[in-house]
């Protein structure tokens, strides 16, 4: 499904042929599924919903997880309704890095991120097609799950008791892979563990009144299996806390 969503909405933007597009389609990619439960009834995708979701992102990164693209000055990007749910659709080309990104906000309460992981997109510092670095795993799934926590909480009341949230990852493109620590050079790996599946999907739980500052153990249990698919690579707890803390007191640089 997500695929075919994909695929239409580059068709509607008029990119669906375009060859450079297809091939970041087509590279390493990650996803996010992300739902809120109990899910909200007669919930409508009016602007107020969409406000309230994006209004609720603490922008940890440059480049957050569920950005806001209203105000992209690129008329595609910017967010449109299809099928009762906001989608958004961001394609780059040029500059640092190129991206392709897909997102999908459900007024019940499911919300969808498709990204071409960034491994590919910097052919100066790392070939395409070789490499997953660990380090933007853990800081990307620690992103997904603090977000998804504030637009949970952004669009509950004070009145509302903690809803369950599920986490859903997976990633796509990951057959003959390293780990490898191409954007945080400073750190050292042993050896080259290798990927020799495809693809990997995780799942995650926890409730919206979580503090961010304790989703570690979450994002270590999302991460687990991705990392041990690389010849049984083992990342450990206190690498995964730091990683996360240093997201959250926006100490990555």
């Amino acid at each position: 499904m997500s695929e075919k969503r994909l695929l239409k909405a580059l068709n509607r933007i008029g990119l669906g042929d375009d060859a450079d597009v297809r091939r970041m389609a087509s590279s390493l990619t990650w996803e996010v599924a992300l739902a809120i439960e109990p899910e909200w009834e007669g919930r409508v995708p009016d602007k107020h919903f969409l406000g309230k979701v994006l209004g609720s992102n603490p922008n940890y990164t440059g480049w957050p997880v569920w950005l806001d693209s209203r105000s992209f000055t690129e008329a595609k990007s910017q967010p449109v309704i299809h099928d009762g749910a906001w989608e958004a659709i961001i394609v780059s080309k040029g500059g640092w890095s190129s991206h392709l990104e897909f997102m999908r906000f459900d007024p019940r309460g499911k919300f969808y991120l498709r990204r071409a992981l960034q491994d590919d997109q910097v052919p100066e510092k790392v070939a395409p097609g070789t490499a997953l670095d660990p380090i933007i795993v853990i800081i990307r799934v620690a992103e997904a799950i603090a977000v998804g926590i504030a637009i949970a909480n952004g669009l509950m009341t004070t009145d509302d008791p903690p809803r369950q949230l599920g986490f859903a990852f997976r990633w796509t493109g990951l057959a003959n892979r390293t780990l490898k620590t191409w954007a945080n050079p400073f750190i050292l790996m042993i050896g080259e563990p290798r990927a020799h599946d495809n693809t990997i999907s995780t799942y995650v739980e926890l409730p919206s009144d979580t503090p961010v500052s304790a989703i570690a153990p979450a994002v270590q249990k999302a991460t687990r299996d991705l990392f041990a698919l690389f010849d049984g690579e083992i990342i450990p707890a206190h690498v995964i806390e730091d990683w996360s803390n240093r997201l959250i007191e926006r100490r990555l640089r």
